[in-house]
C-alpha cells in the first residue's frame, strides 16, 4: 500500500483495491474515486466482453437447433451475426468514451481547473445530450464536494 503524508493529512492508496484512504489529523476518510461517482459500482468492462462472445458463440450454436428460426444458410446466419455484434462494439466503445468524457469533466472540477476545461465542446446532437448530463452534475458536485483531498494526475 503506497502512503503520502502531507502537513497532518495522510493518504494510503491500495493498489489491490484501487481505493483511497485518508487520514485527516485523526478523521478517517474513505473518498469515492471518480470512476465510482460516475459508475457507482465496480465496473464491468472484462466481464460484459467475455459475455457478448459467449452470447454471440452460443446464439450461432443454438439457434439453428430451435424452431423459432429455420435458417437454410448457417453461414448468412453467421455474417448476420457478426454485423449485429459490430453494431453493439460501436455502442460500447461510444460510450466509453462517453464516460471518458464525463470522467475527465469530474476530474476537471475536482482539480479546480473548471474555467480551463469548461463544458463539453462540440455542436452536434452527442455534444448536447453530453452537456445536458454535464450541467446536473455539475450542480451535483457543488452540492455535494465539500472538501477535496486529492486528484490523481
Amino acid at each position: 500500500m503506497e502512503s503520502r503524508k502531507f502537513k497532518n493529512i495522510e493518504i494510503k492508496f491500495s493498489e489491490g483495491n484501487h481505493r483511497y484512504y485518508v487520514n485527516d489529523n485523526g478523521t478517517k476518510i474513505n473518498p469515492s474515486s471518480v470512476s465510482k461517482i460516475i459508475k457507482g459500482d465496480n465496473g464491468f468492462g472484462i466481464g460484459a466482453m467475455a459475455g457478448r462472445k459467449n452470447f454471440l458463440e452460443t446464439l450461432v450454436e443454438e439457434l439453428p437447433n430451435t424452431n423459432l428460426l429455420r435458417v437454410n444458410d448457417l453461414t448468412d446466419l453467421q455474417e448476420k451475426l457478426f454485423d449485429i455484434k459490430k453494431l453493439a462494439e460501436k455502442k460500447w466503445t461510444d460510450q466509453a468514451a462517453l464516460g471518458t468524457v464525463i470522467h475527465n469533466f469530474i476530474e476537471s472540477y475536482l482539480r479546480g481547473n473548471m474555467a480551463e476545461s469548461g463544458y463539453h465542446k462540440g455542436h452536434d446532437e452527442r455534444d448536447n445530450q453530453i452537456r445536458l448530463m454535464q450541467y446536473p452534475l455539475y450542480e451535483y458536485l457543488n452540492a455535494n464536494v465539500k472538501k477535496v483531498h486529492a486528484v490523481e494526475y
